[in-house]
């Protein structure tokens, strides 16, 4: 077993096998490989099958991929590299054996082609060519290959216990509980498709929105300014109601001002 200290330093072979441990760069090797199968040995996108072992990893590895793709395209037309280790092998290799100009043309198209790219789970891999080659396989056009989420769903449900325990004792946790069940009624439910599911093969996804670091505390914070205002509205209801009737604003009709009077009511009420 020979060590390796460049992508670039691998000889190509019908097989090669390469064996690192956790956090070593297999990543990283990986998108090395990829680009070299697409600029030295002439592949078009999709023809380079990548396959891992989950949703997360897949599209991990995609994002990797198509950004070292276009790092690759810019760096090919401003020459700027910085301190980018990846982006300096690459400089080295295609200044002594690559075309600049074909290199670009070639990574461009891969760029644009890339949604047609081949990275899969096994299990999609595996459900894709099932697809494909229904009749020669023998099975059912809408056969579906499922994963296995047994350790899943055991998270999520050590999650829903110890999340309804933390939170099922005060007004801000009971109302932090009624959000989490809009979402899903189960623990099946909350990792499934219809819940969380679809975050599971996206690990670049941002959260959108404001993002409170202790959101049960706001919510405690809401809740007390909700029962204040509940409480006055409850005492001056009916000073409201008679200086908006009697106000001669735009707008405050007394229809509309009985339906804001009623909305309120409801608000107060919940």
């Amino acid at each position: 077993m020979k060590s390796l200290d460049s992508v670039y330093d691998l000889k190509w072979s019908p097989r090669m096998v390469i064996e690192a441990s956790a956090g070593t760069g297999k990543t990283y090797t990986i998108v090395g490989i990829y680009l070299r199968l697409l600029l030295e040995n002439r592949l078009d996108i999709d023809q380079i099958l990548v396959m891992t072992f989950t949703n997360k990893a897949t599209s991990e590895l995609r994002d990797r991929i198509l950004r070292r793709l276009r790092d690759c395209a810019d760096f090919l037309e401003t020459g700027i590299v910085g301190n980018d280790p990846f982006l300096k092998d690459f400089g080295e290799w295609i200044n002594s054996e690559g075309d600049e100009v074909d290199a670009l043309n070639r990574l461009k198209a891969a760029i644009h082609n890339f949604d047609d790219g081949r990275v899969f789970t096994i299990h999609g891999f595996c459900q894709k060519v099932l697809k494909e080659e229904a009749l020669l396989a023998g099975v059912p056009f809408d056969m579906e290959v499922i994963q296995n989420d047994d350790l899943l769903l055991q998270a999520a449900e050590d999650f829903w216990r110890s999340f309804m325990n933390r939170h099922s004792g005060s007004n801000a946790g009971r109302y932090y509980i009624s959000k989490l069940l809009s979402i899903a009624n189960t623990p099946g439910e909350l990792i499934g498709r219809e819940g969380l599911g679809n975050l599971f093969g996206k690990a670049s996804a941002d959260i959108e929105g404001e993002v409170f670091s202790d959101p049960l505390h706001y919510l405690e914070k809401v809740v007390a300014l909700r029962l204040e205002i509940s409480a006055l509205w409850k005492n001056e209801r009916g000073l409201i109601e008679k200086e908006l009737l009697e106000s001669e604003l735009s707008g405050y009709t007394d229809r509309n001002v009985t339906s804001r009077v009623a909305k309120m009511d409801k608000f107060a009420g919940d």
